[in-house]
């Protein structure tokens, strides 16, 4: 894991030293172990350095291949790169190092821009061919690695945050209001290619992007699934089994390391069960780390300690009080680059700060939901499947057990939903709600596969809940340098998973029916079989009633004229009186003024650098090459 940026001059010119030194010393948290910056004709690169692999010096980056006509700087892993190792070895290749950067030089050198749809792995990356004078920008399938550009006049700029392009160009901090309207009126975090800052774009997932010094690029897609409108014929047992043995072996790639690795360990089924996989699979025993509250609503602690006695692991605990609500969220802020919607980020915070010191590499649960059904707003979408389809009985065998388990009706709210008008409160000021009015229709899940539920899992997946939460656990991670990697969106699992009936996922009320089954004798029965879904709670809707409350009023309420101020007061009012929870609402609020003080009100200041970060900034190649 590192960062990594550079800038393409399309006139020709080599970039400037100094704005290489300045985007290494911004990314300094994500990769403290080294650096290193090459300058190659019109192209420089830079890099920083998590040690993971091969964590001697043969590992920096920049790095070239044999021939020295590829050069690249790298974000992330490639885990099956031992098997690819062993096809270029075959292929007449050989390796002077054991780090997976140099074995995707050479697959790059073999194979082209098909070598990354042979990868398995998370990665952002921009390749320097010294021969076309060419770049090739790539990210991975899913998104799990964050790559930003900037196209301004003669430059192209990119990194793996924005504050690296703002630092070398400081005109690029102005709010992009159109996201500022989405986020506010659709509550979409991220949302297609745009950030909050005008004129820098995100990278879309699966993409290769080839840019040339006359201006002109290519943009190809190397990984097009979509799922099928017929779903696979499989019996439960070999559905279950089939999975099990995915997960493992996701599982087990991603415990290639040279340096520890743990595990988050929330208490629920997704981090439960890659826990108990790296165990009993892999005879891993990882430490694990939680966060956890002591207000019963929010208690999972019962459940992390049934894990931790089956399993005979070290899990360490962190119980955070609220009292450095204001602190974390400001600081998280800055990190996250943009205003957010989670709550959850502030326990995502304190695990990382826990695990900091003991690991480099964290293995986590996210995807497991929106892979196997485990939200409960699901019941709805696979109640509209079955209907849709004529499956009444069906319909009506749920209806009861979904009920118990919810507390409401399904077949009923589906119809009030149906029957009823659309209701939204959006929160934009009226002068910029117009600006996202035209599309809104496009936020609506479009229909795919023929079946409602997989149709919103899908969507979740590739464009609202999954790209959010991947861009929360980066900046998260990488603030304490960290390695965040995500078994359950591991490309042949979600393949597999979306091949799968919905009736394997739902089965009447029990969410993800199918990786229940397949953990049956390796959970303990109580997580295994837990019914409550609590995700990552967190007590945000209780401090921001009582010990934050002015904290939280000093931010919702300004005169930045973004906001809807009238609704925003109203909403305000109703959650102090406890007559509604508007937590997350609140939430989305306050990190909106919080990142346009740190961002557009002024020159940026960046946080101080990890303690005992390496901060010179090696050059490992000249402008002669």
């Amino acid at each position: 894991m590192c960062g990594i940026g550079g800038i393409f001059r399309l006139d020709g010119r080599a970039p400037d030293r100094a704005d290489l030194e300045r985007m290494a010393r911004a990314l300094v948290h994500r990769g403290p172990d080294d650096s290193g910056a090459a300058i190659l004709g019109p192209c420089g690169l830079v890099h920083r350095r998590l040690s993971i692999l091969d964590v001697s010096s043969a590992g920096r980056q920049p790095m070239s291949d044999a021939s020295g006509r590829y050069w690249i700087t790298y974000n992330g892993e490639i885990y099956n790169y031992l098997e690819l190792r062993e096809d270029l070895v075959k292929a007449g290749y050989t390796f002077a190092t054991a780090t997976d950067t140099e074995v995707l030089l050479a697959a790059f050198h073999a194979w082209g821009d098909d070598a990354f749809a042979r990868m398995n792995g998370m990665w952002a990356l921009a390749i320097w061919d010294t021969q076309e004078q060419r770049l090739t920008l790539s990210r991975d399938r899913l998104g799990v690695k964050p790559l930003l550009l900037s196209r301004k006049g003669d430059r192209i700029a990119f990194a793996s945050e924005a504050k690296a392009l703002l630092v070398v160009d400081p005109s690029l901090a102005r709010l992009d209001l159109h996201s500022v309207a989405r986020f506010l009126e659709g509550r979409h975090d991220v949302l297609g290619d745009s950030t909050f800052f005008e004129g820098i774009e995100r990278l879309p997932p699966a993409t290769v992007l080839t840019l040339y010094g006359n201006g002109r690029s290519r943009s190809e897609k190397y990984w097009r699934y979509s799922p099928p409108r017929r779903p696979i014929v499989i019996s439960a047992e070999d559905a279950a089994n089939e999975t099990r043995a995915l997960l493992s072996d996701a599982v087990k790639l991603r415990f290639r390391s040279d340096v520890p690795v743990g595990t988050c360990l929330s208490g629920g089924l997704d981090s439960s069960s890659i826990v108990s996989l790296a165990v009993k699979d892999l005879n891993q025993h990882p430490r694990a780390f939680s966060v956890l509250y002591r207000d019963q609503a929010y208690a999972e602690a019962t459940y992390v300690d049934e894990v931790e006695r089956d399993l005979r692991i070290d899990c360490a605990r962190t119980w955070p009080d609220g009292s450095d609500l204001p602190e974390v969220v400001e600081r998280a802020t800055y990190y996250q680059e943009q205003p957010t919607s989670a709550p959850g980020i502030y326990s995502q915070w304190h695990v990382m700060k826990l695990a900091a010191p003991h690991v480099r590499v964290l293995l986590d649960g996210q995807g497991g939901d929106e892979l196997f059904a485990g939200y409960f707003g699901y019941y709805l979408d696979r109640m509209r499947s079955l209907l849709q389809k004529g499956r009444l009985f069906e319909a009506a065998r749920a209806r009861g057990p979904t009920k118990k388990l919810v507390g409401y009706d399904p077949l009923l709210k589906l119809a009030r939903k149906r029957y009823s008008k659309p209701f939204r409160v959006g929160l934009a000021h009226p002068s910029i709600a117009n600006l996202v009015e035209e599309e809104r229709k496009s936020w609506s899940v479009p229909a795919m596969s023929g079946d409602a539920l997989t149709d919103v899992m899908w969507d979740q997946l590739t464009r609202t809940s999954i790209p959010a939460l991947l861009h929360f656990e980066d900046r998260c991670s990488m603030a304490f340098s960290i390695e965040a990697r995500v078994p359950f969106l591991d490309y042949r699992l979600v393949e597999w998973a979306f091949s799968l009936p919905s009736e394997l996922k739902i089965d009447r009320a029990r969410t993800k029916a199918v990786l229940r089954d397949a953990m049956k004798g390796t959970l303990p029965e109580r997580v295994r079989e837990r019914q409550d879904k609590k995700g990552y709670p967190t007590p945000f809707s209780q401090w921001v009633r009582t010990t934050h409350r002015a904290w939280l009023e000093g931010l919702v309420i300004n005169e930045r004229g973004l906001t809807d101020q009238a609704r925003v007061r109203a909403m305000l009012d109703q959650h102090r009186e406890g007559k509604e929870d508007h937590g997350f609402r609140l939430f989305q609020l306050a990190t909106l003024e919080i990142f346009c003080r740190r961002y557009i009100d002024g020159a940026l200041k960046l946080e101080p650098p990890p303690a005992g970060a390496k901060m010179e900034l090696t050059y490992v190649a000249s402008s002669k090459n």
